[in-house]
């Protein structure tokens, strides 16, 4: 997280391709309504390379709301989301 974000939202992918951009349009809705800065913190998590194209391109119609983190492996859930709150 900036000094200058406010909140932060951690989200753990994998195998999910399907969802991700819907997931980023209401977060991103749902934070814009609180009038606070955020930023969206994917972490892929060793998933197919389809989920993380699509991370990509969510990165780069959005790029000052949207961080990714490309895990080597498949870690699981709570160490994906662990490696997300402190990177935030």
């Amino acid at each position: 997280m900036s000094p200058s974000t406010d909140i932060t939202v951690v989200i753990p992918v994998f195998n999910s391709v399907e969802t991700l951009k819907p997931v980023y349009e209401r977060t991103a809705k749902a934070l814009t309504h609180l009038g606070k800065t955020f930023e969206i913190l994917f972490v892929e998590d060793g998933g197919p390379i389809e989920s993380w194209n699509e991370l990509k391109s969510i990165k780069k119609n959005n790029p000052d709301t949207v961080t990714l983190i490309r895990l080597g492996r498949n870690y699981g859930q709570n160490a994906a989301t662990v490696c997300g709150i402190t990177h935030a």
